[in-house]
């Protein structure tokens, strides 16, 4: 499994899901709308494929998509 760093993760975000607008690791990512489920979905195809891991469909939770800090958490844990 390869390591992706939090500002790699916001990186991601930011070119594929908002059009360059800035995110930071802290900021709620679902509840503030930045991520709806299409966004997360991409998000996981993209941690998916640079991690070469699989994510569980179970795993795919609120809790752990919450903030790039959460989702790098999360990953340590796979």
């Amino acid at each position: 499994m390869s390591r992706i760093s939090d500002q790699e993760i916001a990186d991601f975000i930011s070119k594929t899901i908002l059009d360059g607008r800035q995110v930071s690791t802290t900021q709620e990512l679902l509840l503030s709308g930045i991520l709806d489920s299409l966004g997360v979905m991409t998000l996981v195809a993209f941690l998916e494929t640079e991690m070469k891991i699989q994510i569980p469909t179970e795993k795919i939770t609120f809790e752990n998509f919450s903030s790039v800090e959460q989702v790098s958490g999360f990953l340590n844990t796979i």
